[in-house]
This record gives C-alpha cells, structure tokens and sequence, in this order.
C-alpha cells in the first residue's frame, strides 16, 4: 500500500469528482435532486487538496471509500431515473461529446484510453475492474459489473457517455456484450 500520494491517487479522486459531478448534473435535469442531496449526505465526497481530504496514515482505505461514495451516489441517481431512462442516456451522451471537445486531440488508440480512463470508475485500480487490451488499432474495454453502481441505467448511460466522447475523437465503439466495448478509429 502506498505510503506517499502519487499520481494515481490524484487519478481517482479526480474519477471519483466525475462521476460525482454526472450524479448531480443527472439529478438536476431530471428533478431528481433530493435524492441527489441525500445520497451527499449518506455518502459524502469530501472537496479540497487531495492531501487535505485523504488519511495519510489509511491513504489506500481513505481513497477506497471516496471511490465507493462516489458510486453510491451516482447509483442513487441512476435509481430514481427509471421513468427518465431514455433522456438520461441522451443526456449522458451529450455529456460525453461536451467532455471529448474541451480535452485535446487523440492522435490514436493509446491516446484515447490515455483520455478516457480518467473519467469513470472501476473500483480501486487493484481491485481489476476494467481489463483493456489492444488488438492491432482496435481497444478491447470489458468491465467488471460488480465494481459499479447496481443500477440497471449504469452500462447504457456510461456506453452513451463513452461512444459520444469516442465519436467527438474520430472513434467508434462497438458494444459486443453487455460489459465490454470495442473502440476503433472511424474509417
């Protein structure tokens, strides 16, 4: 475990910040905000310098619950869109294409993951949640589902958010299966 803050902690904090900020922006459009509030009540997401925020002395177990706070209050939100399912899929989408055009150009495959793998969560990295491999110019993506929220909205909404980025890159993802995506360059 580590003893010093690294850049993967840094990492995920600023996952757990994104996934954090997709719950209150769903919660927003589609009038769910007092679930919103209650889930920041129940599983709170503290704000700050990273080293304010962790346990220094706990910074694997400190950053593990910020990465489960996150999601719970992301699946909290994605509980109570049930009625709104598919206009928080568009919605998720044109979050993604928002996301794609303010980060910069992705010259290739690598690049992409470089990009994408900053913004959603798949547990902690030890916990293997997401495996990526590469084929030739093809990104093979398969997920874990126990590593996120328990929503049936969760891989439609993270699916719409992630083909629109790719879109907005020049990329197209297929969806093979329910977990895994399949991500190459637009012919």
């Amino acid at each position: 475990m580590s003893l010093v803050l690294g850049p993967i902690h840094y990492k995920m904090y600023g996952k757990a910040q994104h996934t954090a900020s997709v719950a209150k922006a769903l919660a927003q459009k589609f009038g769910c905000e007092e679930v919103w509030q209650q889930a920041e009540k129940e599983y709170p997401l503290a704000q700050g310098a990273l080293e304010d925020i962790l346990d220094l002395g706990n910074i694997h177990g400190s950053l593990s619950t910020l990465v489960n706070n996150a999601q719970a209050q992301l699946g909290a939100v994605l509980n109570c869109l049930n009625e709104h399912a598919q206009e928080a899929v568009q919605y998720a989408a044109a979050l993604g294409s928002e996301q794609a055009k303010a980060a910069p150009h992705a010259d290739d495959i690598t690049a992409l993951w470089q990009q994408l793998e900053r913004y959603w969560l798949d547990g902690m990295p030890c916990d293997g949640g997401c495996v990526v491999r590469t084929e030739g110019d093809t990104l093979l993506i398969t997920l874990d589902s126990r590593m996120h929220p328990q929503a049936p909205l969760y891989l439609p909404l993270r699916s719409a958010w992630q083909a629109a980025y790719c879109a907005e890159k020049g990329f197209v993802q297929n969806r093979p299966g329910e977990t895994q995506f399949e991500i190459r360059k637009e012919s």
